[in-house]
């Protein structure tokens, strides 16, 4: 224990004991200033990560709420279809009956309508099909950026930890050297 009550020397302390050159402290102070700026670096990506996964999972939402329109015009497409099936039925009726050529007509409106409704609904299907897919891709264009970037910072971080290890590891040398100095110094 110290004097002062505390238990650990100060990096300063620590190089004015060991007799170590100024500019070593100095530089691993710096390195330890350019380490703590990485750190809040990564701090805020982390941040505007959780922020951008907040996005996507409204865009999931989003998705979803597509996939359900999707499956009502799915739907919706199936009874036009049948509706289709069922006036063509009528149709070859009437004609088959030989009813009034404005009943014939009436029917051919119909079909026609229908077949226009039953296109429109297909359009409308792959539009929402083209949306969800597109949204897809942002999603995962989003997601590369970000693992990108956290790889980077990633490697940052690694080596600033191995040249502090580098430097430790000098320091340790300097100090073993020095003692050896001063013991020779002293036996000769």
């Amino acid at each position: 224990m110290l004097v002062d009550g505390r238990t650990k020397f100060t990096m300063e302390e620590m190089c004015c004991m060991d007799g170590a050159v100024g500019e070593t402290c100095s530089k691993m102070s710096q390195q330890q200033e350019t380490n703590n700026e990485f750190k809040n670096e990564f701090k805020e990506m982390e941040k505007k990560l959780l922020q951008q996964d907040k996005e996507l999972c409204s865009k999931n939402a989003l998705i979803e709420e597509l996939n359900r329109k999707l499956s009502r015009l799915q739907t919706a497409n199936d009874s036009f279809s049948q509706k289709n099936s069922i006036l063509k039925e009528r149709l070859l009726q009437k004609e088959h009956q030989r009813l009034l050529p404005q009943n014939i007509l009436q029917a051919r409106q119909d079909l026609e309508k229908a077949r226009d409704l039953q296109e429109e609904m297909l359009e409308t299907r792959w539009k929402v099909i083209e949306r969800k897919e597109q949204i897809e891709q942002e999603r995962w264009c989003a997601l590369e950026k970000h693992k990108e970037k956290l790889l980077q910072l990633q490697q940052k971080l690694e080596e600033q930890e191995q040249t502090l290890k580098k430097e430790k590891e000098q320091k340790k040398k300097n100090k073993r050297f020095g003692r050896l100095k001063k013991w020779f110094r002293a036996i000769f």
